[in-house]
């Protein structure tokens, strides 16, 4: 089966982590692949995603296997579960930008906003262990 996003996550990240089984959970039909940028063979499965990049933005591969990036990845994931009227705001012309921005400040501090939350910056199980669960 083709899956119409191939979505790449953090497993380290708790924030990243708390997306992906929601995302995962709604995800009924199976339209994305999750793939884990720590995993081990990572590089080798896809030699064309920067994993340095992508641990900085998220990134993904729809179905026209074009990469796709940030709020583009959040957008396409949630509007394959059923979700399109929540994520609707991330392409309206004035919203959008205002997000964009939004978001590249989450990336950038995701690390520093998931002590705050969950009182660490990395997930304590492995990242093959919190992907399971």
């Amino acid at each position: 089966m083709r899956h119409y996003l191939v979505f790449f996550y953090d497993g380290l990240c708790p924030l990243c982590m708390r997306e992906v089984k929601v995302l995962q959970k709604k995800d009924v039909q199976q339209k994305i692949l999750f793939e884990d940028i720590n995993q081990p063979n990572f590089i080798t499965k896809y030699s064309f995603i920067n994993k340095d990049k992508a641990g900085k933005i998220l990134h993904g591969l729809n179905r026209d296997d074009e990469i796709i990036l940030g709020l583009e990845v959040t957008y396409l994931a949630w509007s394959l579960v059923g979700y399109k009227w929540l994520v609707a705001p991330l392409k309206w012309p004035v919203a959008r930008s205002i997000f964009r921005r939004l978001y590249f400040v989450f990336a950038k501090h995701r690390h520093f906003i998931a002590r705050l939350f969950y009182g660490k910056t990395y997930c304590s199980n492995s990242a093959r262990d919190a992907s399971e669960g």
